[in-house]
């Protein structure tokens, strides 16, 4: 029997942006030629999942579908690519798998070597209005010298196509040529200038605007037949933002459709910047008007309002872009952003991390996985797999896990090197809000202190035991009688060193011989219960 535990709580100081691992990963499912009955094997390089898209029920089991990116896929020549659309099980696991490339699934037109159709893939509605999801795929050397291209795939409920238009230098009558990568990410941010009809966002992050590979997003307004009404460029000189641009900064990399945050009947969306030279990547917030230009914008950086001292210049934060349903029960929508150079535990395995967002899209908290941090990943992330290069939500995927995530590994290298791979995450908070006493709708969460605190133990059978306490750098925790482990260390001014979640070990050793002498907190969650442990590090 589990003891029962009674704490008394002395507040001791305010967190800022402190997480408490608020949720955890449930349950995952990996997608590759070797797992998640895939049904293929995917060949080396393939880059499979570079960009994912979330394309609804199209079958109409009750599952959500995923199209997913193979960019360098050999059919029909060297690196033509492929989209692969996966009907998928609930248990995150795939039924049937339906390719689309030169030779298969009946694109009807023919792609060049190199083009790398597949580079990007984005639902943009059902544009035709025959009931079915169509897709946006883009292909970034579509003309050569990396003049990209747009496919408009007005998709069937089999997976196949029914037709296609191309949306290119010569189909749109671009002022400037369409460089830098044009579409290297894509999203529908919704319908923006109020036609009725679905409009979608390019990516070009490296096109020259204002300087060398600073970067350009187009947002295509389209017909019915998905043909280009006309098109509003945003750059350092074009669209009316002056957010913060560098050469090389590459604004465009990912974006993400936020639906209208200010309620002006104008959707927004979120736009990264992930190679500025000196300092971490930029998630923009564009706040849109109808004629696709910016009207006001925020940011999520690395400053106080966003990560606050959290990222890394190199870590590519940005590199997948998402928004998800409220998973911390404050009443607004959460985002998930991946981060495919972080370091954690081996050279660019990957991260990812879970942003707990205000209304104007300040950071009040987050929760970050990765191969190091956390248990259920730690011999399932590769070195240099890329985790975290493309994220999409997979919303009530799962009516157990109505917050699933999907990430992808586009060099991970199962089957074949860098075939690449997916992960189906199942997200759950870590315990119920109401049982939650750190849990403030403002994000505030006060550090306790209990060394006054006092535990009834009805037997010898108890959530944890921490030892030595005072020690000089070794740091014990056993679990003996619980199923979920994880901890948080804080230091006194309420700073998190380090976190670990999903432990699957009931005995859990750390070495803090590193780390300065004095009083630390330690955080421990078990089974849905919280308690707060002072801890002193002792110089050795």
């Amino acid at each position: 029997m589990r003891c029962k535990t009674t704490i008394i709580l002395l507040l001791a100081l305010s967190l800022g942006l402190q997480s408490i691992a608020q949720v955890r990963i449930s349950g995952l499912k990996k997608i590759s030629s070797t797992s998640g009955n895939l049904g293929t094997i995917l060949p080396a390089y393939d880059f499979f999942g570079y960009q994912m898209a979330n394309i609804g029920d199209l079958d109409g089991d009750g599952v959500q579908d995923i199209a997913v990116s193979s960019p360098g896929d050999n059919d029909g020549g060297s690196r033509h690519g492929a989209i692969y659309v996966l009907f998928m099980k609930n248990d995150g696991t795939v039924k049937s798998t339906h390719k689309i490339s030169q030779t298969s699934g009946n694109l009807g037109i023919g792609l060049a070597d190199g083009e790398q159709f597949g580079q990007s893939v984005t639902n943009i509605g059902d544009l035709d209005g025959d009931g079915v999801q169509d897709l946006a795929v883009g292909a970034v050397d579509h003309l050569g010298a990396f003049i990209g291209g747009v496919y408009i795939l007005f998709m069937k409920r089999d997976g196949t196509v029914k037709r296609t238009t191309i949306i290119d230098q010569h189909t749109a009558n671009f002022s400037s040529t369409a460089t830098g990568h044009f579409g290297w990410n894509m999203v529908s941010p919704g319908d923006v200038d109020g036609d009725g009809i679905p409009d979608l966002a390019v990516g070009a992050p490296q096109d020259n605007d204002g300087g060398n590979n600073r970067g350009a997003v187009y947002i295509i307004f389209l017909k019915k037949d998905g043909t280009v009404k006309r098109y509003q460029k945003i750059s350092s000189i074009s669209g009316g933002f002056n957010g913060h641009f560098e050469d090389g900064c590459s604004f465009g990399y990912a974006m993400a459709k936020l639906g209208d945050i200010d309620g002006d009947g104008i959707p927004d969306m979120a736009v990264s910047a992930v190679n500025y030279p000196s300092q971490p990547s930029i998630v923009f917030i564009l706040k849109l008007n109808t004629n696709g230009t910016v009207k006001t914008y925020s940011q999520i950086d690395n400053g106080p309002n966003g990560m606050n001292g959290v990222l890394s210049v190199t870590e590519t934060f940005g590199s997948g872009i998402t928004m998800i349903n409220d998973i911390n029960g404050d009443g607004t929508k959460d985002m998930v952003v991946g981060a495919c150079h972080n370091n954690d535990g081996g050279a660019q395995r990957g991260a990812v991390y879970v942003l707990y967002l205000t209304e104007d899209f300040q950071v009040k908290d987050y929760d970050k996985f990765s191969g190091y941090i956390t248990d259920s990943l730690k011999n399932v992330v590769q070195d240099g797999s890329f985790w975290g290069s493309s994220v999409i939500p997979l919303n009530n995927f799962n009516r157990m896990y109505p917050n699933t995530i999907g990430v992808a590994a586009v060099r991970d290298h199962d089957g074949n090197i860098q075939a690449g791979a997916f992960f189906v995450l199942f997200l759950k908070p870590l315990i119920s809000n109401h049982l939650n006493p750190f849990y403030k709708p403002s994000g505030v969460y006060p550090l306790v202190d209990t060394s006054n605190s006092t535990k009834t133990i009805e037997d010898q059978c108890i959530d944890y035991k921490l030892f030595p306490n005072p020690s000089d750098g070794l740091l014990n925790i056993d679990f003996p009688c619980v199923q979920e482990r994880s901890f948080i260390v804080f230091d006194a001014m309420g700073r998190r060193i380090v976190a670990f979640y999903d432990i699957s070990e009931e005995k859990y050793k750390f070495n803090f011989s590193d780390f300065a002498s004095g009083i630390y907190f330690v955080r421990i969650i078990t089974d849905g219960h919280i308690s707060t442990e002072k801890w002193v590090k002792q110089s050795l």
